[in-house]
């Protein structure tokens, strides 16, 4: 992106990459590990890894945060093409 032509670049790279899939691959991804792997056995993980337990915001975030945010994202970017 660091040429003369990076906006270009750019623009191309935002308008023809696969968000949609990504986005969708993303949400299952989430609620797989929250909700189908367990959101306490990838915590018991995590503390196996690195010797501590992951915080209250964390688990937060992984339960319901994450998962929201990424559905937003993925309706709104769905309405924008229907708008489009």
């Amino acid at each position: 992106f660091c040429q003369t032509s990076g906006e270009y670049w750019l623009q191309m790279f935002d308008s023809y990459t696969a968000t949609l899939p990504l986005l969708f691959i993303c949400f299952f991804e989430l609620i797989g590990v929250s909700w189908v792997y367990g959101a306490k056995r990838f915590e018991d993980d995590i503390e196996y890894m690195i010797r501590s337990r992951p915080g209250l915001y964390w688990q937060i975030t992984w339960r319901f945060v994450s998962p929201l945010i990424v559905l937003v994202i993925f309706v709104a970017s769905l309405v924008n093409m229907g708008i489009n």
